[in-house]
């Protein structure tokens, strides 16, 4: 049945996946920042200004060039918020359901693995702009994390549903 509460687990997930393609991941600061790189706030601390923005389909800088595009990224996280939803419309096999999601967590971990260690340890170095950076993540990071949790709990409420039907049909 639709109205389960894995049902709004999967829905959930779906929203944190599509929300999080298009919010920032991270800053990229110069390692060796000189005095260039600081300015003074009103409260008289120094904060370090940002040289890039890293986002899910790309990488820019302070006026708005792309330097380099993250876009598989994008299409990653946009893809599993439509794979939830199609999880979600399976209901009535819910073996397949509790399958499709535990791809769907390991697709989940594929995409922090690009975010986090792929795109900002391998592949920025390689950009002449982009050598010497330090990667400070966003809060925002954490949204597709959410949704490998939800859609793993949602796993759990299916498999726990199809526990459930399968001790009835044993009763009959």
């Amino acid at each position: 049945m639709i109205q389960r509460i894995q049902s709004l687990f999967l829905l959930l997930a779906a929203a944190c996946y599509v929300w999080g393609a298009f919010l920032p991941i991270a800053s990229l600061y110069p390692k060796q920042a000189g005095e260039e790189h600081w300015i003074l706030v009103e409260d008289g601390t120094e904060t370090p200004v940002s040289e890039y923005a890293y986002s899910a389909w790309t990488v820019s800088d302070t006026d708005g060039n792309v330097i380099a595009r993250t876009a598989p990224i994008a299409v990653l996280e946009l893809l599993l918020g439509v794979c939830a939803i199609v999880v979600l419309f399976l209901f009535k096999n819910r073996k397949l359901q509790a399958k499709l999601c535990l791809g769907h967590v390991f697709f989940g971990f594929v995409l922090l693995a690009l975010m986090l260690f792929v795109y900002p340890d391998m592949l920025f170095p390689k950009h002449a702009a982009l050598k010497g950076v330090e990667t400070v993540y966003s809060l925002w990071t954490l949204v597709p994390m959410v949704g490998i949790l939800l859609v793993y709990v949602a796993q759990k409420f299916i498999l726990k549903d199809e526990k459930l039907v399968r001790s009835s049909e044993r009763l009959r």
